[in-house]
């Protein structure tokens, strides 16, 4: 994906548009949004990720000590 993005940077026409400073904050916005967001949710699902196998491998280790 950030090959596309640096392509289509490259490869650029002449676009004979205008973009005004309110509509490059709104994408600017999104941007930061959405990495907030996106960091956010990888963090819950790494630390709940962690604690699943932290559970496991802490039960399992428990069980072998019983057993002895």
């Amino acid at each position: 994906m950030p090959l596309l993005v640096a392509l289509i940077l490259i490869v650029t026409r002449e676009a004979y548009a205008y973009i005004d400073p309110g509509t490059g904050s709104i994408i600017i916005q999104v941007l930061i949004g959405t990495m907030l967001a996106l960091s956010f949710t990888l963090r819950r699902f790494w630390s709940t990720l962690g604690r699943f196998f932290y559970n496991l491998f802490s039960h399992a280790k428990g069980q072998q000590q019983d057993h002895k």
